[in-house]
């Protein structure tokens, strides 16, 4: 279900053969907007309403005060999400 939602909404997840893992990969640049149509896609897969989140922007907490990526080079997804295992 979660493929098919994400594919709705022209995002593309990793899914492991395992089944039951899905991964995703992001930068630092990565929008608010672009976080929660994520979250709302886990959401709408699970059949629930998703919760907007909002970034931190009070300093030192806010990634994008300290650590903006200066140039485009490698400014695509690239942040990756490991199960734990039991």
């Amino acid at each position: 279900m979660i493929r098919e939602v994400a594919l709705e909404h022209q995002i593309n997840l990793f899914y492991c053969a395992c089944g039951t893992t899905v991964g995703l990969s992001t930068d630092e640049k990565i929008s608010e907007a672009e976080i929660n149509e994520i979250i709302g896609i886990f959401a709408e897969a699970a059949g629930k309403k998703a919760e907007k989140v909002t970034f931190l922007t009070i300093a030192p907490y806010s990634i994008l005060t300290c650590c903006g990526r200066m140039s485009l080079w490698l400014s695509r997804y690239s942040i990756s999400i490991i199960p734990r295992r039991p």
